[in-house]
């Protein structure tokens, strides 16, 4: 009697083990980031690449401080949430944090023509975004 009783939940556990592993993907997304042709901005700032699917990202924040065609970008702390005009600027201003995380700049810099980005490279579109956010299994932007 007693080994019929526990016949029944061992079995049920190796049921549900067995549809948890069969439901998980084969395969793990590809990703690698690469260190041989790293990404140098305007002002010699160089950066990682990373692969991810089918796309190539750079792998750090940036941390340029002029336009692509050499002008600089303003580095307006004060009020910079009312100024219209592009603007970049360290995290919490603490100067040490550059070289950590880059910086941070406003929708202005971001969008303005003379590009932010380095050479060859552009701000990811919203589609773009969403491309590699369905790779990884995540949600949609939407905006």
């Amino acid at each position: 009697m007693i080994h019929k009783i526990y016949r029944i939940p061992v079995l049920l556990i190796l049921i549900s083990l067995i549809f948890h592993y069969c439901g998980k993907k084969s395969t793990e997304p590809e990703i690698s980031i690469s260190v041989d042709e790293p990404v140098k901005d305007i002002d010699g700032n160089t950066y990682k690449t990373i692969k991810i699917g089918n796309q190539i990202w750079m792998a750090e924040n940036l941390k340029v401080k002029h336009y692509g065609n050499g002008d600089s970008i303003s580095n307006i702390i004060d009020n910079w949430r009312r100024i219209s005009e592009g603007s970049c600027w360290v995290y919490n201003l603490k100067d040490n944090y550059f070289s950590l995380y880059g910086l941070l700049y406003n929708w202005y810099a971001v969008t303005d023509t003379r590009n932010i980005a380095p050479a060859g490279w552009h701000v990811p579109s919203v589609e773009e975004f969403n491309t590699l956010v369905d790779y990884l299994g995540g949600t949609y932007v939407v905006v």
